[in-house]
């Protein structure tokens, strides 16, 4: 080879090295235009374009760069070169593909050490085209998600409520559904994160926030607000004092135990500070009795059992999420003219019960509030006409509700459970009868996709669990059972000594006192499931845990939840129907809506609320034209 074609060569490589070089470093000037200049006169139009491919490329999988690389006066130039012989390679570089000339050579990364086991180790990421324009990389994106997502995800769904209308058909209550689509949530889990690829599967942080971002603003709300909108209202009013009891004082007993047997049995399982088993404490007392309602409804379980588990379980979760919002918050623990945290003492426990306070009767003022005003505008609107806009002013108020409660930092279930009980009151007589009727059902099949949705989260939220956290799942388990236990029982006793009280003082017969049987507190006992609020709430767990417990805790605590879940789905939510027949409890009769608001009052605060109602709220909200709807009072 001559002289000549050596140098040019030498040249070629030179150039390339300095503009590959200059790529990698993102320097803020356009990189190397006078030796990219210079190449388009010395390689061939193929080669040329090779290289603009490889420069796109490097650019792309350079993370956090924002190297603006001017491509046009390249482009301009390339119909202008001629064919030239391929760069020599010098020294010392790897060869870049097609050309044979050095590649810059790029920084490596240690790899991080892992907590602890993964479930599911990382697969390695398949090879990437290196060249991909804009417009097809981005039809290749939608393609992966089609394939590995959409896919996936509704076949699981069509599988499921196939495999369910034949559970129904032959009476099959041993395997509760919910149970079903967390197995199959499992499995999906571990294709997903085989062969999708997706990168939030790998990071543990951008995990938690998919997973609360959907419960909370995807999933929930539909939920919550159906639940309130289909209620039984006038038997869910006869019941409310005592529910709160339940909701309300059952789940403060419930956090209190749970978390002092974590506390004292910290040398076993590791997790010995007072704020990390209160902030746990709190999560894994959200009950979820799905399952259990399900089986209840199916079976037509008698109004009692059903409005005290239904409401219990409900407002439970609410008061539930405050409280573990209030110890997962580090600004309740931190002094604000100091900047220390406090110990315990008067100023962390004001510092509580001010955040409990503030979060509950705010939410339940926001919520009542808002479904006052989305009545008011229906009845200016009158909306009876028009199905189509009936059915979806309410289905856009639920989530409408729920993100202004979250938005200021309230709890968006408990502003969404008042909001829905005031609109099924007072909403409904300005709706014509299709109208409601189609609406209810719209709002009951779509909650009923989100239930299945929740219960599918979990399940594939298993592939970014570990296998640290199985222990303290088996002491936690205990742990709630305990607490569940110490919040039904003297609280029924509570319960039924309040109503027995009422119904001396009225003079009315004992059978329409409602008293709540052993065989009920069983059952409310029984019916404390645990479900997808659980789960979120533990991933919302803050990084203060590894920081107080030591590295790896939040990972446990998560699996641990996962395990709650899990067990108590099969063992309780598949026997509801068996406990039901041993406990003898009365199923399969129609009960009226007013079953026991008819012969149970509450007393003077049922007096007044009926005159306020009566004298102040029917008047404002419904009007004397009511021809068109029917109000649930």
């Amino acid at each position: 080879m001559s002289d000549a074609c050596k140098a040019q060569q030498d040249r070629t490589g030179h150039a390339l090295l300095q503009v590959t070089n200059r790529i990698d470093h993102s320097s803020i000037e356009a990189p190397g235009m006078e030796q990219i200049t210079e190449l388009s006169h010395e390689l061939s139009g193929n080669q040329m374009q090779t290289v603009i491919d490889m420069m796109k490329s490097m650019k792309n999988e350079i993370e956090n760069k924002k190297a603006d690389i001017s491509l046009a006066s390249v482009d301009a130039t390339v119909s202008k070169s001629a064919s030239r012989q391929p760069a020599a390679q010098p020294a010392g570089h790897a060869p870049l593909p097609v050309l044979n000339i050095p590649a810059a050579a790029k920084p490596t990364m240690a790899p991080g050490t892992a907590e602890d086991t993964p479930l599911v180790a990382p697969v390695p990421k398949g090879e990437i085209e290196p060249t991909i324009p804009e417009a097809t990389e981005q039809t290749h994106r939608t393609l992966l998600l089609a394939k590995f997502i959409v896919v996936p995800i509704s076949f699981v769904f069509f599988i499921v409520y196939n495999v369910s209308t034949m559970m129904e058909k032959y009476e099959i209550t041993a395997i509760p559904e919910s149970l079903v689509v967390i197995l199959i949530g499992v499995v999906l889990g571990f294709f997903m994160k085989k062969y999708a690829q997706l990168d939030f599967f790998d990071d543990d942080e951008a995990w938690a926030e998919l997973n609360s971002a959907m419960l909370n603003l995807l999933f929930l709300p539909i939920i919550i607000f159906a639940s309130g909108w289909t209620l039984r209202r006038q038997d869910f009013f006869s019941q409310f004092p005592y529910i709160l009891i339940f909701a309300c004082g059952g789940t403060a007993i419930s956090t209190c135990v749970v978390a002092s047997l974590i506390n004292l049995t910290g040398p076993l399982h590791h997790v010995v500070r007072w704020r990390t088993a209160f902030a746990y404490a709190a999560l894994i007392s959200a009950t979820d009795p799905v399952a259990t309602l399900s089986t209840y409804t199916k079976l037509k379980v008698q109004p009692l059992l059903n409005i005290m588990v239904f409401g219990e379980s409900t407002i439970n979760d609410a008061v539930a999420i405050v409280l573990f919002k209030v110890f997962n918050s580090d600004s309740n623990f931190i002094d604000p003219t100091t900047g220390t945290k406090l110990m315990i003492g008067s100023s962390l426990i004001s510092n509580i019960l001010w955040g409990v306070f503030k979060s509950f009767f705010g939410s339940l003022a926001m919520g009542v509030l808002l479904g006052m005003g989305y009545t008011l505008i229906a009845r200016a609107a009158d909306m009876r006409q028009d199905k189509k806009a009936q059915i979806l002013v309410i289905f856009v108020s639920c989530y409408l509700t729920y993100a202004l409660a979250e938005s200021v930092g309230l709890s968006g279930i408990i502003a969404e459970i008042f909001c829905s009980l005031v609109m099924g009151v007072y909403m409904r007589p300005h709706l014509s009868d299709d109208g409601c009727m189609l609406a209810t059902f719209f709002m009951e099949q779509v909650a009923t996709l989100a239930d299945s949705a929740v219960f599918l989260l979990v399940g594939v939220s298993v592939v970014n669990l570990t296998t640290k956290g199985w222990f303290i799942g088996l002491w936690v388990m205990l742990f709630c059972l305990i607490g569940r236990f110490c919040s039904i029982f003297p609280l029924a006793v509570l319960v039924n000594s309040l109503k027995a009280a009422r119904g001396l003082a009225t003079g009315s017969d004992r059978e329409s006192w409602n008293i709540l049987s052993p065989q009920h507190m069983f059952m409310m006992w029984h019916g404390g499931l645990r479900g997808g609020i659980a789960l979120a709430l533990a991933w919302e767990l803050g990084k203060w845990v590894d920081v107080d417990e030591g590295l790896g805790t939040r990972k446990a605590l998560q699996t641990a939840t996962f395990l709650v879940i899990l067990v108590f789905l099969a063992v309780f939510g598949g026997s509801t129907s068996t406990c039901l027949r041993l406990c003898q409890i009365p199923i399969g009769t129609d009960e009226p809506e007013d079953c026991l608001s008819k012969h149970e009052t509450t007393g003077s605060g049922h007096g007044l609320l009926k005159m306020i109602d009566e004298k102040m709220l029917t008047p404002i909200l419904i009007g004397d034209d009511t021809s068109s709807g029917e109000a649930s009072h």
